[in-house]
């Protein structure tokens, strides 16, 4: 019995330490997948502490507020619900209503990564709870690859955790968080840059393969990674040859690197073929001016200068933030990547300078100062002026090509992906062969100091969504389409207006696109206490208006007026009135210049420049067969200009040589909605010599449709002398 007991207690004493080893074994063997594990779950958590309460009410709240986060889960809503797919032709027929909105499929297939994530996250778990899980997965994958490429590169396992922790949480990404997406997955530009490393590390033409295949996933993601990834590529790509060459293998790294550069060219000249759809389609890439340009460009010093809420600095800083744009403290003017950061990748290129530094950290640490210089650089004005001469920087030539791109101080995310990778290096470089009380003490000051330096206070911003009462009103009304004011423009919108309008089901005319004929119609609608605008309404076949009690504080919204003769109120709420349009149409179809032309607003009588070679002209209305005269005066700019007018379908309608002033009548037979195009020859000259003026050639005034009934009747009235008084 007693030799019983015994053996029982010995295997009961045993099995710990049989457990124990079993452990302490598997933690050994698998101790880079508990790291990344343990990692994950780290940014995870933080990323929902960001965020708070996001993760614990997914269903009806957001990251951030009324803005491109509404207008982002309304597109996509609208695709899954109505079936459409946004690779292909079609139309929106919800927004933009009558006509609809194309879907920009040229756009979407440019990022197609992108928006078949958040199609797919739409699909599966709904509009609202999509969008939170795309936030939180942004800035989770974003900590985890930078932890695992700044790991291969220090093999530190904390000072890799802690610069994945700087690029997914640094001020920009947090703010960034609440409205600009893209800028969230920096994980792209890791996966990408780190592909290059390994590829300038053992060029094979596997790793040539994989780079390429990176690079393009990268670009591929959103339209400002294409900037932000061709810069990773051409710099990596750059040094990767140099240190070639002084190695005396140039010919060893050539052949991967032109399997890589063929995937990216291959790439770049698809996205011109879809860039070419898209104007054919009117749904092109967008333009900018120059003062556009200066305006959302970086200073350098913006990105060492701390906030003016930091816990570090305090508001020692706000007097000279507040002398750039926006204070220095806009979503798109919170540059700083930390005094912290900065410091401890100067100890980085210490030791590269030093030669202390293994031969291949030495060429990524190379690599990522470049990447962070050329980033800092990109992002700046066109031009700046260095001892009195004028410079051109990046922007200005790219923009010789393309102005796509407006806000070029968004490469602070490539300037701050390359200084959190050269501070792990830095800190592995401090710690190094340390004693381990030094090396403990180091890493736990750096733990505690670059959070508390990079704390973004702008960070939190979480909106709880619920659907106004008076939508509810509306869904029990008939059906009919629903104008909700005031108006604004499509780039200067809280995007409120599509959000709610599955609240009701009905057509809205908002959601139309920027520079389309649908915005310039708009605003020709923007006053309701204009006597025209509800028989103009009425036309559209609006039968609804909301006026919102509380517009937004920001943007351009052109004052909404009060509704008068022509509207009937319905319902009164907290959030917005509820009136019928009770005028009845006076002309069959509504006129607005379209694509092409350069007018701001459209106002009965307004101007609209054709700053084109060719420019269109939209007719709209409910009629099922329109048959009437449209009219307008052209007059030209500079000098005189032959104008041809085309139908829908390319036949000439009008052609002549216009001088000061002609009055142009074309009669005109279509079905609710047609696009004429107008092409000036020459083409568009500048108004002034000064840098990113207009370049014009003709005007468009007056442009007005009358039925072939109305016609007929004024000329009658005019030929019976009744039309003398008027």
């Amino acid at each position: 019995m007693s030799e019983t007991v015994t053996s029982v207690l010995t295997n009961r004493v045993a099995w710990p330490s049989s457990f124990a080893g079993r452990l302490a074994t598997f933690a050994r063997t698998h101790r880079r997948q508990i790291e990344l594990a343990l990692a994950t779950t780290l940014y995870l958590g933080f990323a929902c502490y960001l965020t708070w309460p996001l993760a614990t009410n997914l269903s009806h709240s957001i990251y951030g507020a009324p803005g491109d986060p509404y207008g982002t889960m309304a597109f996509f809503r609208e695709l899954v619900e109505h079936h459409y797919n946004p690779f292909l032709p079609g139309t929106i027929s919800q927004f933009g209503a009558p006509a609809g909105i194309p879907i920009p499929w040229p756009r979407d297939l440019a990022s197609a990564p992108e928006t078949l994530t958040l199609y797919l996250l739409t699909t599966v778990f709904g509009t609202i709870p999509a969008y939170g899980l795309y936030t939180l997965a942004g800035y989770t994958l974003t900590g985890t690859v930078t932890f695992l490429f700044a790991r291969r590169l220090t093999a530190n396992t904390w000072a890799a955790l802690i610069a994945g922790w700087a690029f997914a949480f640094y001020p920009f990404a947090d703010i960034n968080g609440q409205g600009h997406l893209d800028f969230v997955h920096g994980w792209l530009l890791v996966l990408a840059l780190w592909r290059m490393v390994e590829l300038m590390w053992h060029p094979t033409r596997r790793n040539g393969l994989l780079a390429g295949l990176a690079v393009t996933l990268c670009m591929w993601w959103s339209p400002y990674f294409i900037l932000f990834g061709g810069v990773l590529y051409v710099v990596a790509t750059a040094v990767a040859l140099f240190v070639a060459w002084r190695a005396r293998c140039l010919r060893t790294m050539l052949v991967p690197q032109l399997i890589a550069a063929l995937i990216v060219c291959v790439f770049i000249a698809g996205l011109g073929v879809l860039s070419s759809a898209g104007e054919i389609e009117g749904i092109g890439t967008r333009m900018h001016s120059t003062q556009e340009l200066n305006f959302y460009a970086a200073r350098p010093l913006e990105y060492f200068v701390p906030d003016v809420q930091s816990p570090l600095f305090g508001s020692d800083t706000r007097p000279y933030l507040e002398t750039y744009p926006l204070a220095g403290s806009g979503i798109e003017t919170t540059l700083y990547v930390g005094a912290t950061v900065v410091l401890l990748a100067l100890a980085a290129l210490a030791a590269f300078v030093r030669r202390r530094l293994a031969p291949r950290l030495a060429r990524a640490v190379l690599a990522l100062a470049l990447i962070a210089v050329v980033g800092i650089i990109s992002s700046m004005q066109p031009e700046v002026r260095l001892f009195g001469v004028a410079v051109p920087f990046p922007s200005h030539f790219i923009a010789q090509i393309t102005t796509t791109w407006r806000v070029y101080s968004r490469f602070v995310i490539v300037v701050m992906l390359a200084f959190s990778l050269l501070a792990a290096v830095g800190l592995d470089v401090l710690t190094r062969r340390r004693a381990s009380w030094l090396k403990i003490g180091v890493m736990s000051l750096a733990t505690i100091a670059i959070p508390l330096d990079l704390w973004a206070p702008q960070h939190g911003h979480v909106t709880r969504i619920s659907t106004p009462a008076i939508y509810k009103t509306l869904a029990r009304e008939p059906m009919g389409i629903v104008a909700e004011y005031p108006l604004a423009a499509s780039s200067f919108n809280s995007y409120s207006d599509i959000f709610y309008q599955s609240a009701y089901g009905k057509p809205l005319i908002g959601g139309y696109l920027e520079g389309s004929f649908q915005e310039r119609l708009s605003f020709s609608l923007a006053d309701l206490s204009d006597p025209s605008t509800a028989p103009r309404l009425a036309t559209l076949g609006v039968r609804y208006v909301l006026l919102d009690a509380t517009p937004a504080s920001w943007g351009a919204w052109p004052a909404a007026g009060e509704p008068g003769a022509g509207f009937r109120l319905i319902a009164r709420g907290s959030y917005a009135d509820l009136y019928r349009v009770t005028a009845r149409p006076r002309s069959p179809a509504l006129v607005a210049a379209g694509a092409g032309f350069g007018a701001t607003l459209l106002t009965t009588g307004s101007v609209n420049w054709l700053e084109r070679t060719s420019g269109t002209i939209d007719l709209v209305g409910t009629c099922t067969s329109c048959n009437g005269v449209l009219s307008m005066t052209l007059a030209s700019y500079s000098q005189p200009h032959k104008v041809t007018v085309f139908d829908d379908h390319g036949r000439v309608l009008a052609r002549g040589t216009v001088g000061a002033s002609a009055r142009v009548a074309i009669p005109l037979h279509f079905s609710r909605h047609t696009a004429l195009r107008l092409v000036a020859t020459p083409g568009p000259q500048p108004v002034s010599d000064t840098e990113g003026s207009p370049s014009v050639s003709v005007e468009v005034v007056n442009l007005e449709f009358a039925s072939a009934r109305q016609v007929g009747t004024h000329k009658a009235a005019h030929e019976s002398g009744g039309g003398g008084a008027g």
